[in-house]
């Protein structure tokens, strides 16, 4: 069996967890559909008062997939105003995140992991880590909390999700390499 490459860990895993983030929303607006129900109303939900909404949680999803490309490329990659008020463009900014998602061939990242870079951490400071432990470290599990938050609030919407819609883009064949 080859060896996992930085490109399979990174670029191909946020390739399906978007590809999961796009089925998650395609079947909340199909939901809203069947039910009359507006499918944007969704977009401000939250679980709790405090928490930020799922127009937030989707964008987080998109912002962290496309820095790790841009630390892991060096390349600047397009930006976007975090604007969106709609469940279609929700989908819209997946559909433009999984594009450049797909854009990115092995090696334009596979070789560059040992180099350094400086991620900012909020209130935590700037802190400076390889490439590859940016992945490991930071990228991954910040994509798959926001794609948890995201299934976890429109499943309190009453969005039949299930584990399946989940994981289904996970274990398709790989589509991106």
């Amino acid at each position: 069996m080859p060896a996992t490459t930085v490109h399979d860990s990174s670029v191909v895993l946020l390739g399906r967890a978007l590809e999961s983030l796009r089925g998650i929303l395609a079947k909340a607006e199909s939901h809203a559909q069947t039910a009359g129900a507006n499918p944007d109303g969704y977009v401000e939900a939250r679980l709790a008062p405090d928490m930020l909404p799922l127009s937030f949680q989707v964008q987080t999803v998109c912002n962290t997939a496309k820095k790790c490309l841009e630390r892991l490329t060096g390349r600047t990659l397009q930006t976007w105003a975090d604007d969106e008020k709609t469940l279609a463009q929700l989908q819209k900014r997946v559909d433009e995140t999984l594009e450049l998602v797909k854009s990115v061939k092995p090696e334009d990242v596979n070789g560059n992991e040992d180099g350094r870079i400086e991620i900012n951490m909020g209130k935590a400071g700037a802190m400076d880590v390889s490439r590859v432990g940016m992945v490991y470290g930071y990228t991954i599990p910040n994509a798959f909390f926001h794609l948890s938050m995201t299934y976890a609030i429109l499943r309190a919407q009453g969005v039949p999700l299930g584990k399946g819609d989940y994981l289904a883009s996970f274990l398709m064949p790989n589509k991106l390499s």
